[in-house]
């Protein structure tokens, strides 16, 4: 897998979060390229800032000290790193994406720039975040969610930040489904629910 490099040269900071971009995890492709500020597959988590040799590796599972992201003795242990550069960190009490941190203090860090950075473009790093607007897949059952609180996707409808239909209406309740509802409502709104359904009754 191809892996972009974690800090940017000119500005110091992270050039993305650890966190899998929305858009790749729910099999699509990205737009921003390398310009977006999540992660774009499993290496590039792997080998964040704030996931790079913070846990001890298992040495039946080793691929080689030169390229291993976990930590090969307690000296070698980050314990500070995600509390530093983590979104799931950072993000905790206000569940607002902050401005992506700068590593160039932390020395592993550092050694990874030296060792691999020659020639990648700079990026401006932005703190924004996507309207919720539609649900997540794993909706109703979000407890089943990886991302959790920091998910791209709606997990309730107090969440979702387009229009949708009452509960009753999505329901086909008799009583909901009126002659104004087919006139003005029906087939009228994108659906927003983001796993594979039933889209004749939708």
């Amino acid at each position: 897998q191809r892996r972009r490099p974690v800090v940017d040269p000119v500005t110091g900071r992270l050039r993305y979060w650890d966190y899998m971009c929305p858009s790749v995890s729910q099999g699509g492709r990205c737009s921003l390229g390398d310009s977006c500020h999540f992660a774009h597959n499993a290496h590039e988590i792997s080998y964040h800032a704030s996931k790079y040799k913070t846990k001890l590796c298992k040495p039946r599972e080793c691929r080689g000290k030169d390229i291993c992201c976990f930590a090969h003795g307690p000296g070698e242990l980050r314990m500070h790193a995600p509390d530093r550069y983590s979104i799931w960190r950072l993000c905790r009490a206000t569940l607002e994406i902050p401005p992506l941190p700068s590593p160039m203090t932390d020395f592993v860090v550092q050694k990874q720039v030296s060792e691999g950075l020659a020639g990648v473009s700079a990026v401006d790093p932005v703190s924004s975040f996507r309207s919720k607007r539609r649900f997540c897949c794993s909706f109703p059952n979000v407890a089943q969610c990886r991302h959790g609180e920091l998910c791209a996707f709606a997990h309730s409808r107090d969440e979702i930040q387009t229009r949708v239909f009452t509960e009753d209406e999505e329901g086909h309740k008799p009583s909901a489904l009126t002659v104004d509802f087919f006139i003005d409502k029906f087939k009228t709104v994108w659906c927003p629910i983001g796993a594979q359904h039933d889209w004749q009754t939708c």
